[in-house]
């Protein structure tokens, strides 16, 4: 009777588990940028920048701790001349394989972001059949939506940017415009170029900084990588037609401060500068700024397009180059960050559970322990098993149960698929009537 009762308890639980996944994996199966439905961009919501971000059509999982590539362009800057390599580009991404999600690291619109500009944009990015993860940045936010005499950007005011940063959001389906993913084995943050009151062209908000520094605090044992549209100060040597403080995230200075308290990020991730792999400084010792390595990701040109990947495993992090005219990885330009598996950290102060078994980063030379070790080939990792145990006391499933368990299934996965018919039917309904 006892093992009857514990049976049934199962079935009630695993069926309801099953129609939680079923109903979010229809939520993810569709790519808001395939609707033809018009974006409504008029409305400014007031919260802006805040809280945690999560795409709309994010992927099922976390895939915390599977093997996974993120791909990364940046500075698209959309418009006629360029589109041919950026749709190139675009194919490369969804022709190449495990691709989990494209990373955006800001200047998506043409120029000044106006509405015109965020309808094509919103068109172009259509055409990728993976998750978009983005973040803004000046050309996507900061300017007015018309031009100055002689064609001259015009900076918007606070309301101006707070309203076009709400336009970033609603066209890219983001829940905010700051947040983070874990996949791989590691941690990814996405920071927004969201000062309102900026004077500098790439500068975060305090509350964006805060996001930040606790973020970090609370995920001490990932291997963390920090996505924004401008590189550190530091990361390069020849200047790019803009000054230091122009060129680079803002406030530098606070940014130090926190990477530097939080050696678990190992790479910043930014555009801004245009800079192409024919460049000195794209792939050089100077990138390393303390113990982050800043890659620096080109633009979209009119005769040039790159594809950065990032492939995440708990061991490690390999950065390579890709170009879509030869359909080939440049190989000199590959990066290892191996990491350093550690037993389970101990427990912290005033805190009775224990910190998760996660990787931290291999030592370096200095003698750190939380600094990652950059490797220019590839380096294999090692795969390993896992085992299941039983739980001190607890004594294993009788046969009954085992017996009743396999019997049920086949009943089980008839009722699946039709509630997934059911699930199907109703989404697809309800998106069209939400017109999302």
């Amino acid at each position: 009777m006892i093992c009857n009762q514990k049976a049934l308890s199962f079935f009630i639980v695993l069926i309801f588990l099953v129609l939680l996944s079923s109903s979010a994996s229809y939520a993810q199966q569709i790519n808001p940028f395939e609707l033809k439905n018009d974006v409504d961009l008029s409305k400014s919501a007031s919260n802006v920048g805040s809280g945690s971000g999560i795409l709309y059509f994010e992927k099922k999982n976390e895939a915390d701790n599977d093997t996974c590539t993120i791909a990364i362009m940046s500075d698209l800057h959309i418009r006629d001349e360029n589109y041919e390599m950026f749709m190139s580009a675009v194919k490369a991404i969804n022709s190449l394989p495990n691709i989990y999600a494209v990373a955006i690291t800001g200047d998506l619109c043409k120029k000044i972001g106006s509405k015109n500009e965020y309808t094509t944009l919103i068109q172009a990015l259509s055409r990728f059949s993976v998750p978009i993860l983005a973040v803004p940045g000046n050309h996507d936010v900061r300017y007015r939506d018309h031009f100055g005499k002689n064609n001259k950007k015009l900076v918007a005011g606070p309301a101006e940017k707070k309203s076009k940063l709400e336009r970033f959001r609603k066209a890219l389906k983001l829940r905010s415009l700051r947040y983070t993913r874990k996949a791989g084995g590691h941690l990814l943050v996405f920071l927004p170029d969201d000062e309102l009151k900026e004077k500098l062209l790439v500068q975060v908000s305090d509350g964006t900084l805060e996001f930040l520094r606790q973020t970090l605090k609370e995920n001490r044992d990932l291997p963390t990588i920090v996505f924004c549209h401008a590189p550190l100060k530091g990361s390069y040597e020849k200047e790019r037609g803009l000054t230091i403080p122009h060129a680079t995230a803002q406030p530098a200075g606070k940014i130090h401060d926190i990477l530097q308290n939080n050696p678990q990020v190992f790479l910043w991730v930014a555009g801004h500068l245009h800079m192409s792999p024919s460049t000195k400084d794209y792939f050089s010792p100077v990138n390393k700024v303390g113990k982050v390595t800043v890659i620096h990701i080109p633009s979209v040109q009119p005769k040039s397009s790159w594809v950065h990947t990032i492939k995440l495993s708990p061991e490690k992090a390999v950065v390579r180059t890709y170009n879509p005219k030869t359909k080939k990885y440049v190989k000199k330009f590959d990066r290892v960050f191996q990491h350093k598996p550690t037993k389970q950290a101990s427990t912290q102060s005033g805190n009775s559970t224990p910190a998760p078994q996660t990787p931290n980063i291999a030592s370096n030379q200095s003698g750190s322990s939380t600094s990652a070790t950059e490797q220019t080939s590839t380096v294999s990792g090692n795969q390993s098993g896992s085992s299941v145990t039983t739980p001190a006391g607890q004594q294993p499933q009788s046969s009954g149960v085992s017996t009743v368990v396999s019997t049920t299934v086949e009943v089980i996965k008839d009722l699946i698929k039709a509630i997934n018919k059911l699930l199907n039917g109703l989404w697809t309904g309800l998106m069209k009537i939400l017109k999302i």
